[in-house]
C-alpha cells in the first residue's frame, strides 16, 4: 500500500482555458515522504482514457508523517459541448500515486438551460450586481426596484440580496399569487441566525417560492457548481423538478 493517499475533491470547472486544480496528498505513515511529482492529463470516456498531453514534471514536495500537502497547478482544459470528465494522473518518478478527477463544463450553463435561457421570461432583481454578470442580456429582464415586482409578467423572478433596498415578503407573495415562480436568495446572516436549510420550497397557491442561501450561488459567473445550483433552484421553482425521497433499489416499500 502506498504511503501517500490522494484525497478526493470534486473539481468542477469551465473548459476553454486554464483552471487552477487542487490536489491533496496525505501521508498515511509516521515517516516523512518525498515526492518527485509529475502529472499527465487524460480525457475519460465510458471505457477508455485518452491522453491529452505528455507527462509534465512538476516539483519535489515533502509530506511529513500524518500530514497533508495541498498542491495547486494550472491545467489547460479544452472547450467542451457537454459535461466531460478528465483525469489528472499523478506519478512519483515512475510510480503511480493516484488521480484527480475534473468535471469540465461548457461556458455559461445558464444560457443552455431551458428554464433560464428563454428570452425575456426570467426577471432578475439584483441591485448590488452580484448575479447579473452570469446572465445574458438577451435572456434576462433586469428589474431596477422592488416596486417593479407588481408589473412583472414573466414566468420566473430571481430576487438577490440587496443592501440598500428591502424586499418585503408581501411583494414576493403577491408576485407568486399572479402565477410567477420565485427564487428568493437570502443574505448569509438570515439562514445562519435561524438555522434554516440551504434551500427549501414554499408553496403559494399553485406557484412555488424557493428560498436559498446566497452562499449556494456565490461567484455565479465563474463557478459551474453555482450555475448548476441556480438551474436546480429554477427547476424547483417552476415545478420542472420535484423534491422526493432518494431512490434505493435495495429497499422497496414492502420492507418499510
Amino acid at each position: 500500500m502506498s504511503p501517500i493517499q490522494i484525497e478526493h475533491i470534486e473539481q468542477l470547472v469551465f473548459g476553454g482555458g486554464s483552471s487552477r486544480i487542487q490536489t491533496i496528498f496525505r501521508n498515511r505513515t509516521e515517516h516523512q515522504v518525498k515526492l518527485a511529482l509529475s502529472s499527465r492529463l487524460y480525457q475519460a470516456s465510458s471505457s477508455t482514457l485518452a491522453p491529452i498531453e505528455e507527462s509534465k514534471p512538476l516539483r519535489t514536495i515533502t509530506v511529513e508523517g500524518g500530514q497533508a500537502v495541498i498542491e495547486t497547478i494550472g491545467v489547460k482544459l479544452p472547450a467542451v459541448r457537454s459535461e466531460t470528465t478528465f483525469i489528472l494522473q499523478w506519478h512519483n518518478e515512475e510510480s503511480k500515486l493516484g488521480r484527480t478527477v475534473i468535471h469540465v463544463f461548457p461556458t455559461n450553463l445558464l444560457e443552455h438551460s431551458s428554464v433560464l435561457g428563454t428570452p425575456q421570461s426570467v426577471g432578475l432583481f439584483d441591485p448590488d450586481g452580484n448575479l447579473r454578470g452570469a446572465f445574458s442580456s438577451n435572456t434576462i429582464r433586469l428589474l431596477n426596484s422592488a416596486d417593479d415586482f407588481a408589473s412583472f409578467d414573466g414566468s420566473l423572478l430571481i430576487v438577490a440580496p440587496a443592501q440598500k433596498e428591502e424586499v418585503t415578503t408581501e411583494s414576493v407573495v403577491n408576485c407568486a399569487k399572479r402565477g410567477t415562480a420565485v427564487i428568493w436568495i437570502q443574505p448569509p446572516t438570515a439562514h445562519e441566525t435561524i438555522g434554516l436549510p440551504s434551500s427549501y420550497v414554499v408553496n403559494i397557491g399553485d406557484s412555488h417560492v424557493v428560498m436559498a442561501q446566497a452562499s449556494s450561488v456565490t461567484n455565479l459567473a465563474q463557478s459551474p457548481r453555482a450555475q448548476l445550483t441556480m438551474i436546480h433552484l429554477a427547476e424547483l421553482a417552476t415545478g420542472r423538478r420535484k423534491l422526493d425521497l432518494p431512490k434505493n433499489s435495495e429497499h422497496s416499500e414492502e420492507h418499510l
